[in-house]
């Protein structure tokens, strides 16, 4: 009696439920969690986005965009407008929202000949924005540069995720995005990364699982090097704790001058910050002000170094909360009062940009209608 037969019926049958389970949970997590990725390697940015490529994030918003021929999450530039471009992070990416609902899209329908480029881009941190600018100016001559920071920017310059850039007697004269290991990893997987949701949404799940134990293990190896080092031979002393807050401001502030003052010389001069602190919303229009890291003041500090204008958005978003009981952050599926700018802070967000973009564009000469 030939008992492959069966043995052969049963493989096939169990490879195509598992063929058809995974097929199925690809379909899920496209319709629900995520597109697969569109992100590639880059070896000055760590990664970038591809040109004329859709994403959709299901975490916040549940919202589809494209990028456009430069990459970024915008509409084709048009040659005809002026141009101001925003530099900053995953706020001013703003993949949360549909373009439309975006405080770029709002600024462009209130002055419409102006183009707003938006230059944001998610995880990346003040040392990326110089090189981003001079990519968008293969391609465009920004009239004005707004940077736009927010809660969480100082941690990058102080974390180890730049590179720093000394001359031979030690004085800090630029800083570079590090490309990172996971970087590296990513290169390796963007074939899988990029043809399917479900693998991309896995690695994302499993990113801070490894990097919690990367830092375990940096941490450890840290701490044996110190219990050896001359300073301290005592294996029961423990290593000297990272205090963030001392290193924003002993480090943090003239750090981030010294890249406003590149992206100044990027922008011809034309460049100005703009910047909410920690926020946290609570019932009934109520908000509470955490100062714990202090950013807010050093994004001024560091904008007066580099005599740039700084403007502080904080009172707006607060003003709108405590008048309307609408939230501006934060987004149903998510946590509300939390996370990005909603269809709401987008709104106000561009409310209060609109002056200042009119304020600087005719004190550089730009017609204003």
């Amino acid at each position: 009696m030939n008992s492959s037969k069966p043995f052969s019926s049963s493989f096939i049958a169990v490879a195509l439920a598992i063929i058809l389970a995974l097929l199925s949970a690809e379909l899920i997590v496209r319709v629900a969690v995520t597109s697969p990725s569109i992100q590639t390697f880059d070896p000055e940015l760590g990664y970038r986005y591809l040109p004329n490529s859709w994403i959709m994030l299901g975490k916040e918003g549940w919202a589809y965009n494209k990028t456009n021929e430069l990459g970024l999450i915008d509409q084709a530039v048009s040659p005809s407008k002026q141009h101001v471009v925003v530099l900053g992070d995953s706020i001013v990416e703003s993949k949360q929202v549909h373009y439309t609902d975006s405080f770029a899209a709002h600024i462009e329908q209130t002055l419409n000949e102006i183009e707003i480029i938006n230059g944001g881009h998610s995880s990346y941190n003040p040392s990326h924005y110089p090189l981003v600018l001079q990519r968008i100016k293969q391609s465009s001559k920004p009239q004005l540069s707004i940077l736009f920071l927010h809660p969480g920017e100082m941690i990058g310059l102080v974390s180890g995720a730049t590179q720093l850039i000394r001359d031979e007697n030690g004085t800090l004269i630029d800083i570079l995005p590090k490309v990172s290991s996971a970087d590296q990893i990513k290169k390796k997987l963007e074939p899988f990364m990029q043809h399917s949701a479900l693998f991309t949404h896995l690695m994302r799940k499993l990113k801070p699982i490894a990097n919690d134990a990367i830092s375990d293990y940096r941490e450890s190896v840290r701490k044996l090097k110190y219990a050896f080092s001359s300073e301290n031979t005592a294996l029961t002393q423990s290593a000297p704790t990272l205090d963030i807050a001392s290193l924003i401001v002993s480090d943090g502030i003239d750090r981030l001058a010294l890249i406003l003052e590149k992206i100044k010389r990027e922008s011809d001069g034309q460049l100005v910050v703009v910047f909410y602190d920690n926020i946290q919303f609570l019932e009934n229009g109520k908000v509470s002000l955490t100062t714990d890291l202090n950013e807010g003041d050093a994004f001024k500090g560091a904008a007066q170094i580099a005599q740039v204008p700084v403007y502080d958005l904080t009172p707006t978003l607060v003003q709108h909360y405590q008048t309307t009981k609408e939230l501006p952050l934060g987004f149903h599926n998510l946590i509300p009062g939390d996370g990005h700018l909603n269809p709401i802070g987008h709104k106000v967000v561009a409310d209060a940009l609109v002056p200042i973009i009119q304020e600087h564009l005719l004190i550089q000469g730009v017609a204003q209608k």
